[in-house]
C-alpha cells in the first residue's frame, strides 16, 4: 500500500468518525448550546464531507505529484543532475494518528533511490511566515483539529549520468 493510500484511508476514516465524536464530544462535556449550533446548520455534516472528499482526492492522486526543482550541471561527458523534493507533513488528529514523518521521508528516499538518485542533504522546511502559521491555526481550529498543514522536509539530491 502506497503513501498515498495510506494517507486517504486516514482522511477517509477521519471524516467518518468526526460525523460521531465531535456530537459524542460536545455532549459530554455539556456544551449543547455548540452542539446544537454546529448541528443545525449542518457544519458537522460539512467537515465530514471535506475530510472524505480530501481522502478520497489523496487516495486517487499519483505519488509523482510532490513539487521538486531540478538542475543541470555539465562536464566532460557527464551531466549532474540536482534536486529538491518538498515532503509535505500533514498536522492535526489525523497527523498525530496517521502520519510519522520518519515514515513518509523513508518512502519517498526509496522511491528516489529507485530512480536513480542520491541523498545529499535533508533540511527542514520551517516557514517562518506569520501568515501561513496563522492559516494553519484557523484550519485547526475550522476542523476541530482533525487537519491541518505541516512543515515538512527538503530532501536535496543528485544523479550523475553519461552523455
Amino acid at each position: 500500500m502506497s503513501d498515498n493510500q495510506k494517507k486517504g484511508i486516514a482522511f477517509i476514516i477521519g471524516g467518518i468518525l468526526s460525523f460521531f465524536i465531535i456530537p459524542f464530544i460536545l455532549r459530554s462535556i455539556g456544551l449543547y448550546m455548540i452542539y446544537y449550533y454546529l448541528y443545525s446548520f449542518f457544519i458537522i455534516h460539512i467537515i465530514a464531507i471535506v475530510l472524505i472528499g480530501f481522502g478520497i482526492k489523496i487516495l486517487i492522486s499519483k505519488d509523482d505529484e510532490d513539487s521538486s526543482i531540478d538542475s543541470n550541471v555539465s562536464t566532460k561527458g557527464t551531466v549532474q543532475l540536482n534536486k529538491v523534493v518538498n515532503v509535505t507533513l500533514v498536522g492535526g488528529i489525523i497527523g498525530l494518528i496517521g502520519v510519522r514523518p520518519n515514515n513518509a521521508l523513508n518512502s519517498r528516499i526509496k522511491k528516489e533511490n529507485a530512480n536513480g538518485w542520491r541523498v545529499i542533504q535533508i533540511i527542514p522546511s520551517s516557514s517562518g511566515n506569520l501568515l501561513l502559521s496563522i492559516l494553519r491555526i484557523l484550519l485547526l481550529i475550522v476542523t476541530l483539529f482533525l487537519y491541518t498543514t505541516a512543515d515538512g522536509y527538503y530532501v536535496i539530491m543528485e544523479r550523475i549520468e553519461k552523455e
